[in-house]
């Protein structure tokens, strides 16, 4: 029985969603460093099989706020991961020792982080029609037709008679 088995009762890992088994799993292919992850439910469980790596000295810890973050994860990649934690979803006690401890073990949370093609395709349409919407807006002096007062689109926001 391994370390992440002792962690949990076979009933309460079927408990867990799907997601969270997946991005576990992937998790658990970690080669450098420990990461110490505590779920939404309070439950600490370890990854990864510890020791000082590099500029890594001990263990990283990560605590998810919601499940849901787990599912955005693996769909989204790492931008998901950053957007998550501009709205305060997760919270580490170290953030550059964690983002080295994922760089240290891409190979193995590649498909977490990084997201599948068809995402990051997506991903990089937004960022460019949000790009062009600043230069826009900067340009004319005036917010962007699709824009509201955050700079997030609004459906209530008037649109611009000069783009339509």
């Amino acid at each position: 029985m391994s370390a992440l088995d002792s962690t949990f009762s076979s009933s309460r890992r079927t408990s867990l969603p799907a997601t969270a088994r997946i991005l576990f799993t992937l998790l658990e292919r970690m080669d450098f460093g420990a990461l110490t992850l505590t779920t939404p439910d309070g439950i600490t469980r370890r990854f990864g099989p510890g020791g000082s790596v590099g500029a890594l000295d001990g263990e990283v810890d990560l605590t998810l706020r919601d499940w849901k973050l787990c599912g955005d994860v693996l769909t989204g990649g790492d931008v998901a991961f950053a957007e998550a934690f501009m709205d305060d979803r997760w919270e580490t006690s170290n953030l550059a020792a964690l983002l080295i401890l994922i760089a240290l073990n891409q190979r193995a949370l590649e498909v977490a982080f990084y997201g599948r093609w068809w995402r990051q395709l997506v991903f990089r349409a937004k960022h460019c029609y949000a790009a062009i919407c600043i230069s826009s807006r900067r340009r004319k002096g005036h917010t962007c037709w699709r824009s509201g007062v955050d700079g997030v689109a609004s459906p209530n926001a008037r649109r611009d008679p000069d783009t339509a």
